[in-house]
């Protein structure tokens, strides 16, 4: 359900970059291709910074992802990690959990903590099971 995953060329843990560590593991991109990518499309689109949601937004646009998006109970999703995880076991995802986003490849989250028991706000689809 979780394995460590953390493709910083200089293996820091620095809060701040699980967007191109979740986009590193569903596409197969090098780090710093992706964080050339997201700086791009921030720039292109006048965002503050890389993770912000609109560049997230218009990342899934560029690249044809589709989307899952999930009821929610309030402010608080009715989904969690563990529960995409057991009903998505194939496929590529980015899932965007508060403040987070984290790669879910097959059933397993790629990411350097455990975040499984988070709310899931929605998800890109990357790779669909076939």
């Amino acid at each position: 359900m979780y394995q460590y995953y953390n493709p910083h060329p200089k293996g820091s843990k620095t809060a701040k970059d699980c967007v191109k560590r979740a986009v590193c593991k569903v596409t197969g991109m090098d780090y710093m291709s992706v964080q050339r990518m997201l700086n791009r499309i921030k720039n292109e689109i006048g965002a503050e910074h890389f993770s912000c949601k609109s560049v997230g937004e218009e990342l899934g646009r560029r690249s044809g992802w589709g989307r899952i998006i999930f009821d929610k109970w309030g402010d608080y999703s009715m989904m969690d990690g563990k529960t995409f995880c057991k009903e998505h076991p194939h496929g590529k995802y980015i899932l965007k959990m508060p403040r987070h986003w984290v790669a879910c490849v097959d059933g397993v989250l790629y990411d350097t903590w455990d975040c499984s028991d988070e709310g899931v706000c929605d998800a890109w689809v990357i790779e669909e099971a076939q």
